[in-house]
């Protein structure tokens, strides 16, 4: 048994993130989970778009 519904984890240069909603059709229905699943990716895309910055854009902030 788990002890949460969902858990984030560090993996290569991204991130897993696994949610266990339930196992029948009606859970899936919610509308709680599927915010959890669009909070998820959202998170997941800004991670993502944080990591490729563009480093000219870091390195010319440090300059000044």
């Amino acid at each position: 048994m788990q002890q949460a519904e969902g858990w984030l984890k560090p993996a290569g240069k991204g991130w897993i993130v696994y949610l266990q909603p339930g196992h029948f059709t009606q859970e899936f229905e919610q509308p709680a989970v599927s915010q959890m699943v669009l909070n998820a990716i959202t998170w997941q895309a800004q991670q993502q778009s944080k990591s490729t910055a563009n480093p000219k854009t870091k390195a010319s902030s440090k300059a000044k």
